[in-house]
């Protein structure tokens, strides 16, 4: 991984997670702030990981110090094994002062575009997210650019259609949808998601504003 170099490394395994701890508690504390001054908790996370610190420490897994770590912070669990995902992706490129800055949750944008994508991360979004005028929708639409265009952006304006959740029924009632529009669209299977995404809504879009807009608009189908 090369986030931590060996000569850096504390004296034993129980050191790391104590001081793992004391940050927890800081953070419990309000003492980090939860947004900005992570980085070094998710740091010694990291460290606690892949060295194994938790064995030195007396605990029987790393699960099981992640779940005494989230009780000392009062955080989730899932929240500090986010911290450990985007120190890992982030560290080598951003540093603690650069995910510092950049925050937990364009951090979290950005290592969750990368997971799903399949791609290194683009050391320019990096620099990009560390700006304090970009916003966490502006990280979306830069993650897009980064993993889904190959860094350029093309005229237009990003569209986020966020996601939801749905019951079974509304699921595959969802999953239909997707599947006929695009034999209707003959779509092929090669085309990139975000393609595919944009051609679907689209046409959905269409078909609304064909079928309703007189109703809606009593007649002129402009929807301004």
């Amino acid at each position: 991984m090369g986030l931590v170099p060996v000569a850096s490394l504390p004296e034993s395994g129980r050191t790391i997670c104590q001081m793992a701890d004391r940050e927890a508690a800081s953070l419990r504390l309000g003492e980090i702030n939860l947004l900005k001054g992570y980085a070094k908790f998710a740091r010694l996370l990291v460290m606690v990981k892949f060295n194994e610190s938790w064995r030195e420490a007396g605990y029987n897994g790393l699960n099981s110090y992640i779940l005494s770590a989230s009780e000392k912070c009062g955080r989730r669990p899932q929240v500090l094994y986010s911290y450990i995902s985007a120190a890992e992706k982030l560290l080598p490129l951003a540093g603690e002062e650069g995910m510092d800055k950049m925050g937990i949750t364009k951090a979290l944008e950005i290592v969750r575009a990368a997971k799903k994508s399949k791609k290194d991360i683009d050391k320019r979004l990096v620099l990009e997210a560390m700006k304090d005028g970009v916003t966490v929708d502006e990280v979306r639409a830069l993650a897009h650019k980064y993993f889904e265009l190959n860094g350029e952006m093309p005229k237009g304006k990003y569209i986020d259609v966020g996601g939801f959740y749905a019951d079974e029924e509304q699921y595959k009632t969802f999953v239909e949808a997707v599947k006929i529009s695009m034999r209707v669209l003959e779509l092929p299977e090669d085309m990139p998601d975000h393609v595919k995404r944009m051609r679907i809504i689209l046409f959905w879009a269409q078909e609304i504003n064909g079928t309703y807009a007189a109703d809606v608009y009593g007649g002129d189908d402009g929807v301004g």
